[in-house]
């Protein structure tokens, strides 16, 4: 069995090597420098050997190449490659997870200021909505102690037209992504960016809220942070009453009774009738196709 040491220095050399420097050399964007990127991915697997060791070589090469892909490095801020295990067993799965800062950088380029933090029982924090929109005050203790951490939020504005929206979470609503997250180890405990940075990955899910809320911005499918599906809107299945078949020049039934009678007898006639009022009756009148509900 090899040693751990050597087996890190083979994951090294391959990174390092020119073919997937080349790789690297046309996936990243201009604004992130080759060499720095290089040098994060090493640190990456230096500072947690033992996650690169249980995981599939593979899939720890495809997400580094994910990482140059979104142009983040992979340093625990702005993004971090984390180990999944499969439920059926085998080796470990590694994967590229976009970090708060990562999600922050995005959302700038797109001409949106947004950031997000934690909040303790010692700090002072207002969020309000009026008719200009959402605001936030937060004050956190800059000395001494902050107590216990009780949620976070993340505040995004739109620079173009200065609209602020903004998404608190507690620590109850913030348990959920821990429930359903496959950073666990077999006895069910948290590992990974979850038990490293919890934090900081409690205000990733407040940024996932919120960009479900900003126009047109996407991320990357991230199942921890799916919301729950809600309940279907049932509509009634019956039958709508079809509406009469129109005449040969596309007039209704009823239309073209009170053009018949108009052709019979002229209005200006002493004797005329008066005339037939164009009334559908309840079986005539057109249906409702318009099926879709507004939500």
């Amino acid at each position: 069995m090899a040693e751990p040491k050597k087996d890190i220095s083979v994951l090294v050399n391959t990174i390092q090597h020119r073919d997937l420097q080349e790789v690297l050399r046309k996936t990243l964007p201009a604004s992130v420098s080759q060499e720095r990127f290089t040098q994060a991915v090493v640190a990456a697997i230096k500072h947690r050997p033992e996650i690169f060791l249980e995981c599939d070589r593979g899939s720890v090469y495809s997400s580094i190449v994910e990482a140059a892909k979104d142009g983040l490095l992979p340093d625990g801020r702005h993004g971090a490659l984390v180990p999944f295990r499969p439920k059926g067993g085998g080796p470990s799965r590694c994967q590229f997870l976009i970090m708060p800062e990562g999600i922050i950088d995005k959302l700038a380029k797109i001409g949106i200021t947004c950031y997000a933090t934690s909040v303790y029982a010692g700090d002072r924090i207002r969020i309000w909505n009026d008719d200009t929109g959402q605001h936030v005050e937060h004050e956190p203790v800059t000395f001494g102690s902050r107590g216990d951490r009780i949620g976070a939020y993340a505040c995004a504005r739109i620079q173009k037209t200065g609209v602020t929206y903004v998404e608190a979470m507690n620590m109850q609503d913030l348990e959920a992504p821990k429930r359903v997250t496959k950073s666990k180890d077999k006895g069910g405990n948290l590992v990974g960016a979850w038990a490293e940075w919890p934090d900081r990955m409690e205000q990733k899910t407040c940024l996932h809220r919120i960009c479900r809320r900003l126009p047109n911005v996407e991320l990357p499918d991230d199942e921890e942070f799916r919301e729950p599906e809600r309940p279907a809107i049932t509509i009634d299945s019956a039958p709508i009453a079809s509406a009469p078949a129109p005449s040969g020049n596309g007039r209704s039934a009823a239309l073209q009774r009170v053009v018949d009678a108009d052709s019979v007898v002229s209005p200006t006639s002493p004797t005329a009738p008066a005339p037939v009022a164009a009334q559908a009756t309840e079986e005539e009148a057109p249906p409702y196709t318009d099926t879709e509900v507004p939500f």
